[in-house]
Parts: C-alpha cells; structure tokens; sequence
C-alpha cells in the first residue's frame, strides 16, 4: 500500500464581523468562536485596550460552529465577531441573513496548521490517508461491503504496521479544526473505495464523515 505523507495543512483563520444594528447600546465589543483563534483574539484586545480604543473586549470560547450560531442568531446577547478556523458556510449566512444580521465580512488574519503527532517514544508509523480513514471510521469496506470497523491493532489494517492499539484524539465533531481534518485527510481517505466513491453525495458523506 503506499504511503502519502502527511505535512502540516494551511488554514484560514477568519472572523465574521456583523455591523448590523444591534437593537441596543452595548460599549463593549463581545468575541466567541474557536479556540485556535482564541490567542490572537486576546493579543488585539490586549492592543485595543492599550491603545484607548475603550473596554477590553470580552472573550468566549465556544468552537468555530457555535461561534457563528452565536453571531446569527437574534438575540440581545450575539457577538460582534466570530473567531473561526473556516470561512462561514453558505447555510450559517443564509441564517444570519434569516434572522436579520446583515453586514457580514470576513478577515482573513492567521495561518493555523493541521499536523498529526505522536509519543516519540511509540513506534513510527508511516500513515496513507487510506490507511487513517480506516483506522477512524465507524464503518469501513471488507469484501468489497461496508462493515462495522473490526480494526482495534494498527497492524489489523496493514501487517506492515506496528501490532499496536489504535488511540487517536481528534477535537468535537462541531470543531472547525475536526471539520478542516475531515476534509484534508478522511475525505480523500475514503475516496481511495471504488465503492464509496459510487455512492450518491449523501451516502458517501455520511459514510465518510462517521467516525
């Protein structure tokens, strides 16, 4: 089977900044969103601050997802800006434009990075994103069926791969960072099954999203 290295990913780290009226007077600018934005978020409202610009800005971690329900949804207490590691989908601005929060814009302000790493002291493992999406995926293709995934020892996917249990943290499905690793590595894992790929859009994304 052969291998595809894994480099570190580029992200766009973006917020959404809503200039709709808000419906009342609040002097202080309210942020939430992804955890990975956090630290640059603190850093300006530290810089705002220090420059007289008004009140710290207060700062909510809550993931990318949440942070842009936050922003569309039309409640008194909606952030101004959503900090996310994913530009906002077509369905969350349909939302906002829904509830009547127009304005929106994005800024792209960082590069995040997606990178798989392990124990230095564990046994190296040299991983195709085939191989991965096998390892995660709640169901995978056995004689030419999806079946619920019997794989427990890395080697049970390939022998050329240490005889070791699989363990792998991943963030919360709703993380931008989870969503950004779906797309960059256990899509095109999936797409390596003729029979996965021939599924209608629907099915496939299911098939290839659970894990």
């Amino acid at each position: 089977m052969p291998r595809t290295p894994l480099l570190s990913l580029a992200l766009w780290a973006i917020i959404a900044a809503c200039l709709a009226s808000t419906g009342h007077a609040r002097n202080q600018i309210s942020i939430t969103g992804s955890s990975a934005a956090w630290p640059f978020a603190s850093v300006l409202a530290e810089e705002f601050v220090a420059r007289g610009k008004g009140p710290k800005p207060h700062l909510e971690v809550v993931g990318t997802t949440q942070g842009f329900k936050a922003l569309c949804q039309r409640e008194r207490s909606f952030p101004d800006i959503a900090g996310a590691t994913r530009r906002i989908s077509r369905q969350e601005l349909a939302e906002c434009q829904k509830n009547g929060i127009g304005g929106i814009i994005e800024l792209a302000f960082a590069r995040d990075a997606l990178a798989l790493a392990q124990a230095s002291e564990a046994p190296r493992l040299n991983l195709s994103r085939s191989q991965i999406w096998q390892a995660l995926a709640a169901r995978v293709v056995i004689d030419g069926e999806l079946r619920q995934n019997p794989y427990r020892l890395w080697s049970d996917i390939d022998p050329a791969l240490p005889s070791s249990e699989i363990e792998v943290m991943v963030p919360p499905a709703r993380s931008g960072t989870r969503q950004a690793f779906f797309r960059a590595v256990m899509a095109p894992g999936c797409a390596t099954f003729p029979l996965l790929r021939d599924l209608d859009p629907k099915s496939r994304q299911s098939a290839c999203a659970t894990y």
